[in-house]
């Protein structure tokens, strides 16, 4: 499993929601990215993947399958429901 995580270090809710995912112990289990939506070096990646608002995440199963995507503030509940289902 890959988690994507759209962010930039100024951004409170990305900051809660970062924090959200550190909790909850997916990011040591999991292939984690941590992009900065706010570099100008990420903008065309950011395009490829339709990040307009941020914090957003987006998780990808092994067969490079997208499985969940949140955009805004999400907390931990909101992806460990999803993923038990």
């Amino acid at each position: 499993m890959e988690i994507l995580f759209f962010a930039s270090p100024d951004c409170m809710n990305c900051a809660i929601s970062h924090n959200e995912l550190k909790k909850s112990g997916l990011l040591l289990k999991h292939n984690f990215v941590y992009i900065d939506a706010m570099e100008d070096d990420t903008q065309d990646f950011c395009d490829e993947h339709d990040v307009d608002e941020i914090p957003h995440i987006k998780i990808y199963d092994d067969n490079n399958s997208l499985i969940f995507e949140r955009c805004g503030l999400f907390l931990l509940e909101d992806v460990e429901e999803y993923l038990r289902n």
